[in-house]
């Protein structure tokens, strides 16, 4: 589930099939009537500096592929004081890639500057790849 002070603008999208998803391993071999069934089930999202897409503890609900800009990928560490930061997420990378729902996310991520993001919900995915098995 996205946090509910996720920064969201309209804008105009993408099609899957000219972005950088098709470029993107897990997608690449997918044909042209693929990328539109994909298109139906992602959520765009852009992203304000500093927003939280998700942080630990809370039910992991699918994955996000980085269109734009840089998220950062950590662990709360109150007795540090500090985050440990896992990775820095660019565009073409997939973060929180898992197929358990409702599993508890153990890291927390967010965006360190303006930031366009696809999000894939889990349930919706899997019955994607139950009509494209090819992709599995």
């Amino acid at each position: 589930m996205l946090k509910n002070d996720l920064k969201i603008k309209v804008a105009a999208i993408q099609k899957c099939s000219s972005c950088r998803l098709k470029t993107c391993p897990v997608f690449s071999s997918l044909h042209e009537t693929e990328f539109h069934e994909l298109e139906k089930i992602k959520q765009v999202l852009f992203l304000k500096k500093g927003s939280a897409i998700f942080s630990e503890k809370n039910p992991n609900s699918g994955f996000y592929i980085i269109q734009s800009g840089l998220v950062k990928v950590y662990k709360n560490c109150p007795s540090r004081g500090q985050d440990l930061i896992f990775r820095f997420a660019k565009p073409g990378d997939i973060v929180n890639l898992t197929f358990y729902k409702n599993e508890e996310n153990n890291v927390s991520i967010e965006s360190l500057s303006e930031s366009h993001v696809c999000f894939f919900e889990t349930r919706s995915f899997g019955a994607f790849l139950s009509r494209f098995p090819g992709l599995a």
